[in-house]
């Protein structure tokens, strides 16, 4: 699994749109759709404060840990997913 869809997933966990993380990361919705598509390689910082942001934290140390790690990150999006699909059903 690839940084972008880890930040996306981060995003979409929160019910943010991109526009809604634009401005609340300061940066242009074109700029965060490259960095979740990885057309664009965020700094360091960014992603940080993109983690601090969305409270995603955990899934990020996970990435960092390299690709041992990768079917925990896949369990975690799992679930992400099922709650999101749960509770979109209640909106």
């Amino acid at each position: 699994m690839e940084l972008g869809a880890i930040l996306r997933a981060c995003r979409v966990k929160m019910g943010w749109s991109q526009e809604k993380m634009g401005s609340a990361m300061h940066m242009e919705q074109a700029i965060i759709s490259r960095i979740e598509t990885n057309r664009m390689v965020p700094n360091v910082n960014v992603v940080r404060e993109w983690a601090t942001k969305t409270d995603c934290q955990e899934l990020l140390v996970i990435y960092l840990m390299g690709a041992e790690s990768m079917p925990i990150i896949q369990q975690v999006l799992e679930g992400i997913s099922g709650t999101i699909g749960f509770i979109s059903m209640f909106m």
